[in-house]
């Protein structure tokens, strides 16, 4: 039997959902006559918790961007996550990580040197049919240039 605290604390959390649905939902709207697409970027919680509060907002109004860096950094794997967002996803970081241990929050590495597999991950979008943009993303690096220019010749060698 559940107790009055959990019984109130499940009530706090679905009307925080719903405000946060109701928020996401209005911003997605707004972003939508402006000719904008809100997008939620992945990292920070499973694909499957993101698909769950997008498929919760009006349909249309939100959309993910998906970063397999921040997927790893968060101790998520990025295939499970194209696989449970599907067409929802609409913009691709490329970006790339490695943890160590489970408390670890681990680090970002230059594309292709981490834990993210891009050879799948492009053939998880491929079979999603995902057909957007994919950009490279390099935040902790001392010539990001350089980086960067080394992952689009990965990429185009894939």
């Amino acid at each position: 039997v559940p107790s009055a605290v959990d019984v109130e604390e499940d009530e706090h959390e679905r009307k925080r959902w719903n405000c946060l649905c109701d928020v996401l939902s209005d911003l997605g709207h707004f972003g939508d006559r402006q000719g904008a697409l809100l997008a939620a970027e992945t990292g920070n919680e499973p694909g499957s918790r993101l698909a769950e509060l997008i498929q919760s907002i009006s349909a249309g109004s939100i959309a993910v961007t998906l970063n397999p860096g921040n997927l790893i950094l968060g101790g998520f794997t990025p295939l499970e996550a194209i696989s449970e967002l599907g067409s929802l996803i609409r913009y691709v970081r490329a970006r790339d990580a490695v943890r160590q241990g489970r408390g670890d929050r681990g680090s970002e590495v230059a594309l292709g040197r981490g834990s993210v597999d891009p050879p799948a991950l492009l053939g998880g979008l491929e079979e999603q049919d995902y057909r957007g943009t994919i950009t490279i993303e390099r935040r902790e690096s001392t010539d990001s240039h350089f980086e960067i220019g080394q992952a689009v010749q990965y990429l185009r060698n894939l």
